[in-house]
């Protein structure tokens, strides 16, 4: 009688299916979530590329517009004062934070400003340098900073796992 309840497997084959139904839903539950996580994070790094050529074709504006009044300068349409003045007013109406240095002699030396986007967290910090040749008295100007930065920020820890206690284990 001992040999005849050892040898019975009744049920075996169940348990080893239920067994497989749970690893198969854990494993698909594992898959979606990993799924889900990379969508969310494409669509924010979608959001950010968007936002950061959006001001990189604002800065690109301000530099256009820039050139164009040093290339009225050197064609002698307007006198480097008035160009300057009205650079400066460009730069004011479209940049969060600029400067205009000069050198000695008041030629213009160097233009330095910032482009934000309309939250004013991310920034594109240029520098143009101006150069002017002796010989025709004209202005050169070239970019010798287009850098991308943001500004610091504190990071949300309202995560619910955040405010666990540590696990202690009695022994």
């Amino acid at each position: 009688m001992v040999r005849q309840l050892i040898n019975k497997e009744d049920g075996a084959s169940s348990v080893l299916i239920v067994v497989m139904m749970v690893v198969l839903i854990v494993f698909g539950l594992a898959i979606f979530s990993t799924a889900l996580s990379n969508m969310r994070l494409a669509d924010k790094k979608i959001a950010w590329k968007n936002e950061y050529y959006q001001l990189e074709s604002n800065a690109n504006g301000v530099i256009a517009s820039i050139f164009n009044k040093v290339d009225e300068i050197n064609a002698k349409r307007i006198d480097v004062a008035t160009g300057f003045s009205e650079i400066d007013q460009i730069l004011s109406e479209a940049c969060s934070e600029r400067e205009i240095l000069y050198r000695e002699d008041g030629r213009p030396n160097q233009i330095t400003f910032n482009v934000a986007d309309a939250t004013g967290h991310k920034n594109i910090a240029i520098a143009l340098e101006i150069d002017s040749n002796s010989d025709d008295d004209a202005l050169k100007i070239r970019i010798i900073k287009f850098k991308e930065w943001q500004e610091h920020f504190e990071i949300d820890d309202s995560s619910p796992f955040s405010k666990c206690s540590p696990l202690v284990i009695a022994i």
